[in-house]
């Protein structure tokens, strides 16, 4: 099932995106999971890379921004995603 909308403790695969940190980590344009964590400006993503069926942590988490989720609503505890995303 498709859908934009990420919550916190969500994991979602993702295109990342063209952004600073992601191209500086060679990640860009490359589809990985990802799970937010925390809150408004709390928030940070965490990019897992998938081997043998387990999620592996890829790097310190980044700026949801940076790896293409935007914040929605006025509380900041529901995000959007640039791309299409499928729910884990």
């Amino acid at each position: 099932m498709s859908t934009n909308r990420v919550f916190p403790g969500e994991i979602v695969k993702v295109k990342l995106p063209y952004s600073e940190v992601c191209m500086h980590m060679r990640v860009a344009g490359k589809v990985m999971w990802v799970q937010l964590r925390g809150v408004s400006t709390q928030a940070v993503a965490q990019l897992y890379s998938e081997k043998g069926g387990k999620f592996v942590p890829f790097s310190a988490p980044i700026l949801p921004g940076e790896a293409g989720l935007y914040s929605v609503g006025s509380l900041g505890s529901e995000f959007c995603i640039a791309s299409g995303c499928e729910a884990k």
